[in-house]
């Protein structure tokens, strides 16, 4: 198999070798935005497998989210407005961060580490 490069100043480049490299290209992850009320339920599980997580939330918020699919895999959580209090919740209903205050800019960096486990990376 031949190593392809992907650049934006080249585009795609075939040479010998074994791979595929995106060079000077920013990647952009997949983001899933949640925003709820007082209004709404306090209990939310995601069922987006977005990298990211963009929470907008004006009250106590319990939030589950779902497996990953590979043992690894990382997902932020992103406070961009309001939100009393957030829970984390895994899979295995295991709570993974506590109930807490948070503040607007606060962001919360897990790792799925096995079946129904995330695990906030400190």
């Amino acid at each position: 198999m031949p190593k392809f490069t992907y650049s934006a100043s080249k585009d795609i480049e075939q040479t010998s070798g074994y791979g595929f490299i995106i060079e000077d290209v920013a990647i952009q992850p997949s983001t899933y935005a949640y925003t709820s009320s007082g209004a709404t339920a306090n209990a939310v599980t995601v069922t987006d497998k977005s990298a990211v997580i963009i929470l907008t939330s004006d009250a106590t918020l319990a939030m589950t989210l779902p497996n990953g699919d590979v043992i690894g895999e990382e997902k932020k959580v992103v406070v961009t407005a309001g939100t009393d209090s957030l829970q984390l919740i895994d899979a295995g209903a295991a709570d993974i961060r506590g109930a807490g205050v948070t503040t607007v800019g606060d962001v919360y960096s897990l790792v799925y580490t096995a079946t129904d486990t995330w695990k906030l990376l400190a």
